[in-house]
């Protein structure tokens, strides 16, 4: 082709695009373990090499690698390709301590009530001394509760004391009419340290009690305590303060 004197030429070039090659990673970021070495992978038909802290590992070749050194792991794939791939990394820590701990609210409790204990482990497989295999158990009863974790050739076990006592005993006697304004005889029982409530108020226990009779109708708590747990019973006195008395009959002498 030529114009004003000035000719040019064309020749037709072929580009071709090289995809990098496929792989699967499905390691995380970071893993961690008792054991002394730990397998990693990268999925690929590609030829691989493995990189220890971004320095190439001699033979480490194949898509699975036995980690044996605590560092940052990551794998190039097809690295004499013109477009090789490489993957995320990975760091490995060997010979973590596999440790176990036991914990709940609290270790003394009522009977009647129950504590959840939980495991708290960095590792492994569980077993409590109950045989349940899960994060936590529900106890009702006074053991020394334990568990136990395992993982490979580690194993770590922690032991919970758990204390259930016997609740107070609170027996504010029966319901009772009394005439308005008029002190009665209460004879209520209970032990531990106890005290009433009534009307927004409180009174000291002692046996057998002196209640002053209410102007109403009022319910008394009956509550004792013995340092753990509390229990409490009530008393209602109905407190007769309308009732009047006209007698029915008079005698000549009037009385």
């Amino acid at each position: 082709v030529s114009a004003n004197g000035c000719s040019t030429a064309t020749n037709a070039v072929n580009y071709t695009v090289v995809p990098p090659p496929s792989f699967t990673w499905n390691n995380p970021a970071e893993l961690s373990t008792c054991l002394d070495q730990l397998r990693i992978q990268v999925n690929t038909s590609s030829p691989v090499q493995w990189y220890l802290n971004d320095t190439p590992i001699v033979g480490a070749t194949n898509p699975l690698l036995i980690a044996t050194t605590s560092g940052t792991y990551a794998c190039m794939i097809d690295p004499n390709a013109i477009c090789p791939a490489e993957s995320p990394s990975c760091l490995v820590v060997l010979n973590v301590p596999l440790n176990i701990q036991l914990t709940t609210t609290t270790d003394t409790l009522c009977i009647g009530e129950s504590a959840i204990l939980t495991a708290n482990y960095n590792e492994g497989v569980i077993a409590w001394s109950d045989g349940s295999v899960g994060d936590s158990i529900e106890v009702n009863a006074s053991d020394m509760y334990w568990a136990q974790v395992a993982f490979g050739d580690c194993v770590a076990s922690d032991t919970l004391n758990i204390t259930f006592v016997d609740r107070p005993f609170a027996d504010a006697g029966e319901d009772l009419i009394s005439d308005c304004g008029v002190a009665m005889l209460i004879d209520a029982m209970c032990d531990g340290t106890c005290h009433w409530e009534y009307l927004q108020t409180t009174a000291p226990f002692s046996h057998p009690n002196y209640l002053p009779s209410p102007d109403q109708s009022t319910t008394y708590i009956l509550i004792a305590d013995n340092g753990f747990c509390q229990e409490q019973d009530t008393l209602f006195i109905w407190a007769d303060c309308v009732h009047v008395y006209v007698p029915n009959a008079f005698t000549p002498d009037g009385d």
